[in-house]
């Protein structure tokens, strides 16, 4: 429980021998390190702008009294008796698979928490919350969420408000993202030795992949919501991929008009319909002339005009950009339609034999990003 100008204790943690686990580790954890037992981490909730409550250092605190920084914005806000009680369920969370015992303090001038929760508007222009990594310095820990949810009633559990809060404070106890090759450097591996032969066979031939996640409607939370549905379809043994409205389109896809495969994010759904959660499928996204049925393409790239999408795929270009306008950004929509599939594809009857669905590896779960 440190003054408000006084950080606390961290170390860095040697990386495991398991990529798995280490494509989460940054390399900063509270405390030495060592410890085999719970750890106590505090947390509290700002009430005060005052600069008595703050760290004004400029090198790991928040700058003079006055600034832009996110204690000092116009819109900073502290949290109201619904959104405390969300933090503190979303802290039982990661007691629960975690040897952390969390200790709520009321801050004052002299004391407060390892971990802080409260609104700013300060570089959130993108962003639904960013977290501070374990360090020395007072920043450390503080997890600050947009002030465009400062109304929000939607706190409970499953709800996107809850999800960003649990997201954030894995960040804020030294917990990267999968995909991110900072910290450890380990990226999760999604595919199995069958995609690694894909890979290569698509190396030989010079084919084009590309990497279709973020949708529509999810805006600047890329990742985050994933309404592209892939139904398990037992008596095909294949993956239905479909859009179900127009905000699961997936937009911005680079290389998407010249592309042979995609990796699509999909929410994977058995037989019962019950989601399994985001899950990466590679699946045939153009062929040649000739080779089937295609799709809608409305595009003035040449390069496309030999190739044709596969059928049930409707793709087009995203529009002028105000700058990079040769770069290739498309939407996709999918409908109905069997596709060629990757990993989950490669065990389909296992997974129809499964009840219930015990992912292996994880599903990809991708989150927003940390504060740098």
């Amino acid at each position: 429980m440190p003054a408000p100008s006084v950080g606390t204790a961290s170390a860095t943690k040697a990386f495991s021998d398991d990529n798995r686990i280490n494509s989460l580790l940054e390399g900063p954890v509270w405390g030495s390190g060592t410890s085999t037992g719970v750890i106590t981490i505090s947390y509290s909730f700002p009430f005060s702008d005052q600069a008595a409550y703050w760290s004004t250092a400029s090198n790991g605190g928040y700058g003079p009294e006055g600034g832009a920084d996110s204690p000092w914005d116009a819109e900073f806000a502290s949290l109201n008796d619904q959104q405390k009680a969300a933090v503190r369920d979303a802290l039982e969370l990661w007691s629960n698979v975690a040897n952390i015992a969390f200790e709520e303090v009321t801050e004052t001038t002299s004391n407060v928490g390892t971990l802080r929760f409260g609104f700013t508007s300060y570089e959130m222009e993108g962003s639904a919350a960013y977290a501070y990594l374990p360090s020395d310095a007072p920043i450390g820990g503080d997890v600050w969420i947009s002030s465009n949810d400062v109304t929000s009633t939607a706190w409970s559990p499953g709800s996107f408000n809850f999800q960003t809060l649990v997201h954030e404070i894995g960040h804020a106890l030294g917990l990267k993202h999968p995909f991110d090759d900072s910290g450890s450097g380990t990226v999760l591996a999604a595919g199995s030795p069958s995609h690694v032969e894909q890979l290569r066979a698509m190396q030989a031939a010079g084919e084009l992949g590309c990497f279709a996640l973020t949708e529509k409607f999810a805006g600047v939370s890329s990742g985050m919501v994933v309404e592209t549905v892939a139904a398990f379809d037992a008596a095909s043994r294949t993956f239905v991929l479909r859009s179900p409205n127009e905000g699961a389109v997936k937009n911005w896809i680079s290389q998407g008009f010249c592309a042979d495969k995609s990796v699509v994010i999909a929410d994977l759904q058995l037989g019962d319909g019950v989601s399994q959660g985001a899950h990466a499928f590679l699946i045939d996204f153009r062929v040649p002339q000739g080779g089937g049925a295609g799709g809608v393409a409305s595009s003035q790239h040449g390069a496309a005009a030999a190739k044709q999408l596969v059928a049930g795929v409707r793709l087009a270009d995203m529009g002028r950009k105000t700058v990079a306008n040769d770069l290739d950004n498309a939407w996709c929509a999918m409908a109905a339609k069997p596709q060629g599939l990757g990993a989950p594809a490669s065990r389909a009857p296992e997974l129809a034999a499964r009840n219930p669905y015990h992912p292996s590896p994880p599903p990809f779960q991708p989150p927003p990003h940390p504060h740098p």
